[in-house]
């Protein structure tokens, strides 16, 4: 399908990737080859974004657009990154296919919108969509791009991965391992034999990149930590339930009804206790209070 630009020149587009529009009146504001577009679409549009089919609406019939020479809102904006920066995609869906893919700008092609070499694979290239070919070193022509700050030595954390690389006079250092301790002006490994940076690393021709950083360990609720005998009571609107812990594991729970007597309710282990939280007919915004034994 060949689309119209509002200056007269065509333009090719993928109908394998956006779908047959079938309307030759219609303009492509920005695309691959063209990451300025050729104007502002209708009120509320959004230039910066680039037109994503996530961000934006890919297309607009002629007579909606604001061509370029007269739009001052594309004319005057310039990219908030530059080459060498590193910089990732951040869209708003999460579930947008180059999502959280980082990357090195090569080439600054638009207001936020570049060739970028691939440092860092989003999740969603390995979620079994077919996109599984992609690795580290491709490069892309990638928008909705966001600069990563520089990892810097007040960054590092007990626990990082941390590579330290340092060129002095044409010679390269590279360090690298788990953080594991600090001093008073470095940062060791974990058997505290080794420095992976300095405090003074922020000079030219030293870099710091973090590699790994472990995910926290969850913080558990106080009932997950349950012993013997201790007691979990979820009021509700008309039914109240005391839930004991037993010494199987397992949870015994006391129905208190305001419309029949007393009875036993479904014997619960954590994770159903858990699930069940999200249940507004067990507990209203998960609330309850916890007695443990004395």
């Amino acid at each position: 399908m060949n689309t119209r630009l509002a200056v007269g020149t065509p333009v090719t587009v993928d109908t394998a990737m956006y779908g047959p529009h079938g309307n030759d009146d219609l303009v492509v504001l920005a695309h691959s080859d063209n990451p300025d577009g050729v104007g502002v679409g209708p009120k509320g549009n959004d230039p910066a974004k680039k037109h994503s089919i996530r961000n934006g609406w890919l297309y607009y019939p002629n007579s909606y657009v604001t061509p370029k020479e007269e739009s001052k809102e594309v004319t005057t904006t310039t990219a908030a990154f530059k080459v060498g920066d590193k910089v990732a995609v951040d869209m708003d869906e999460p579930d947008y296919t180059w999502h959280a893919t980082e990357g090195i700008v090569l080439e600054v092609r638009g207001t936020n919108s570049a060739r970028v070499e691939v440092t860092k694979v989003g999740p969603n290239h390995t979620s079994g969509r077919g996109y599984t070919s992609l690795k580290v070193g491709d490069v892309h022509t990638l928008c909705a791009l966001t600069v990563i700050p520089p990892f810097t030595f007040a960054d590092i954390q007990v626990g990082d991965t941390i590579r330290r690389t340092a060129t002095f006079n044409g010679a390269t250092e590279v360090r690298e391992g788990v953080v594991g301790s600090k001093g008073s002006y470095y940062w060791a490994n974990e058997q505290g034999n080794y420095i992976l940076a300095y405090n003074t690393d922020g000079k030219e021709g030293v870099t710091l990149e973090l590699l790994n950083r472990p995910e926290p360990e969850p913080v558990k609720a106080d009932w997950e930590l349950a012993k013997t005998g201790d007691r979990l009571v979820v009021e509700g609107k008309e039914t109240t339930r005391i839930l004991t812990k037993q010494a199987d594991g397992l949870w015994d729970t006391l129905l208190i009804r305001t419309w029949s007597e007393p009875s036993r309710g479904i014997r619960r282990a954590d994770k159903e206790v858990a699930l069940a939280f999200k249940d507004p007919a067990f507990s209203k915004n998960g609330k309850y209070k916890f007695f443990p034994t004395k």
